[in-house]
């Protein structure tokens, strides 16, 4: 029976029937349907514009999966090419990514090509930091990266090989990434790195690698001054003389120490040639005591 102007497909903008379809409409096998319920079925799709969910986006950039309604500050989740903002302010990173909150830091955890990395930012809008990644170097072997330069372990022939690796007991938070010091006084220098960070119980953590005697080395010498070296929450409350592993020197080669003082400056002592070896130093240290 042919449609009567009384009863029509669609009245106004509103399907009056229960569903539209292709003569060869078969559900799940063959045709197309769109129903008056709002659900549809097709074949194939092709969308030139910008697909919408509830809370997901997936437009020319990539997909963008959100914590409800995508808005600043709830993207939990990316697929793209390439690294951008989405139009909720949201900083993404490109390969598959996940975002979320770990210590009250925001983390990401990306995986782009044959590397898995963790950043973290400051806020949404980014920009993100690399903390640390793991590498696959193509020959079967897993690298263990830090982003401050330094290498924390390598997996060969299944055994873990670990450098650098900061252990530290589960606490109320995670600890926080590495800081690195200023510039170094009276010659000394770091070929490797000097860095510090809060642990996840409240207590600094220092790590110095290839520290190299300067021009002065006579004890009590200031080879970071206060405006160079700890920030007064990294301070401790009193003067702290630690010692390290040094070569070159003479004596024992743990006779050589780096104190740190109240006003955020760290001292020498022990030392007795200048520009010559190397010192390391990787301790924990209490600051509220």
């Amino acid at each position: 029976m042919g449609v009567q102007p009384g009863n029509p497909l669609v009245g106004g903008i509103n399907l009056r029937i229960p569903a539209i379809q292709s003569p060869n409409y078969v559900a799940g096998v063959s045709g197309w349907s769109v129903r008056i319920d709002g659900s549809a079925e097709f074949n194939n799709l092709t969308i030139r514009g910008q697909f919408e969910g509830t809370d997901f986006v997936i437009n020319s950039s990539g997909a963008f999966f959100y914590s409800g309604t995508p808005a600043a500050g709830n993207l939990t989740a990316s697929i793209t090419n390439a690294a951008g903002t989405d139009a909720e302010t949201n900083a993404y990173l490109a390969g598959f990514t996940t975002y979320g909150t770990v210590g009250g830091v925001l983390t990401a955890v990306q995986i782009n090509g044959s590397t898995l990395r963790w950043s973290t930012a400051a806020t949404e809008a980014g920009p993100w930091a690399g903390a640390s990644e793991i590498q696959q170097d193509g020959l079967g072997n897993l690298i263990l990266a830090s982003m401050f330069g330094a290498t924390l372990g390598t997996v060969v022939n299944d055994q873990l090989v670990v450098q650098n690796i900061v252990p530290y007991q589960p606490g109320t938070s995670s600890p926080e990434t590495w800081h690195a010091l200023g510039s170094m006084s009276a010659g000394w220098s770091a070929s490797g790195h000097a860095q510090y960070r809060i642990s996840a119980e409240g207590e600094l953590w220092l790590s110095f690698k290839d520290i190299v005697p300067g021009t002065t080395v006579a004890d009590g010498t200031v080879i970071w001054s206060a405006a160079n070296g700890l920030p007064a929450s990294y301070r401790p409350a009193n003067n702290r003389r630690i010692l390290c592993y040094s070569t070159g020197q003479t004596g024992n080669v743990g006779g050589c120490a780096f104190e740190l003082e109240t006003d955020g400056s760290i001292q020498c002592y022990g030392f007795t040639k200048t520009s010559t070896g190397r010192a390391d130093l990787y301790a924990l240290v209490p600051i509220s005591e």
